[in-house]
């Protein structure tokens, strides 16, 4: 948490000793919610209030550093600051890297069959190029101000694997999980089993699984004129950029990965 808040603090003031007034700072939907509550309609006016230093630590830590934009801003009331709050980022990555990132290690898991099952899990989806363009808008905006959430749309752990199943081949989807555990009582088997977890997964699973998540992305739509493109589209991308890379061995088809077309197989 201290490292966190202690860096966005020390780049704001570098900002300022700079003379930089214009700023946007990534913050996170982790920001926003912790636990989701049935009915609600996440906004920017939410915060996360769940998180401490001795539950959900790596999300207490993204309240925190936005808080602490919050009291720069406060205390420089001349500067415009923007905070956007990304929901779980999907598409290709640009880099060439062989670290696969928090949600396309994800997918990564799924392919390979690390979960034996669907669970009632909701899952809020962007794709990293509508976050990026994001970040732009609201720089080159006069008018933008406060918080952004910054996601495309919320889907189930069912729908994702189910989308999945519908679009690589059988022998591909292989290891995707066939199985439901997204009623009631597979929630209640889920919970359960969660507890045998390492910490992080456990807090993760009771916070989230059994619970329908709702988030409104209205503002960055009607304020930034941010226009996503289908989920469908960058979870498509996910997949050929995993193969592409070799983490996965795929379907033969044409994968655009950096510098050109690569056939993978």
């Amino acid at each position: 948490v201290e490292p966190a808040v202690q860096g966005t603090s020390t780049v704001l003031k570098a900002c300022k000793k700079q003379g930089i007034k214009n700023i946007v700072v990534t913050s996170s939907v982790g920001a926003v919610y912790e636990q989701p509550v049935a009915g609600h309609l996440y906004t920017e006016a939410d915060w996360n209030t769940g998180s401490t230093l001795k539950k959900g630590t790596y999300l207490y830590s993204k309240v925190q550093a936005e808080k602490a934009v919050w009291k720069f801003a406060e205390e420089n009331p001349d500067f415009k600051i923007v905070t956007l709050c990304p929901a779980a980022l999907i598409g290709p990555q640009h880099h060439p890297t062989t670290v696969v990132d928090s949600v396309k290690s994800g997918v990564l898991d799924a392919f390979q069959g690390a979960y034996p099952a669907m669970m009632a899990l909701d899952l809020p989806l962007v794709d990293v190029r509508d976050a990026a363009l994001a970040h732009i808008l609201a720089m080159e905006s006069t008018t933008a101000k406060g918080r952004y959430i910054v996601c495309t749309d919320v889907w189930s752990h069912r729908k994702l694997m189910e989308f999945y199943k519908s679009k690589v081949s059988k022998q591909a989807g292989k290891k995707l999980p066939k199985r439901g555990l997204d009623g009631k009582i597979g929630t209640s088997l889920v919970r359960f089993l969660a507890n045998f977890q390492p910490r992080g997964i456990k807090e993760i699973i009771h916070a989230n699984v059994g619970r329908k998540l709702q988030m409104d992305n209205s503002k960055v739509i009607m304020e930034l004129g941010l226009a996503f493109r289908p989920l469908e589209e960058g979870l498509m991308e996910t997949y050929d950029d995993l193969v592409a890379k070799g983490h996965l061995k795929g379907d033969t088809r044409n994968v655009k990965v950096r510098g050109g077309v690569e056939k993978a197989s």
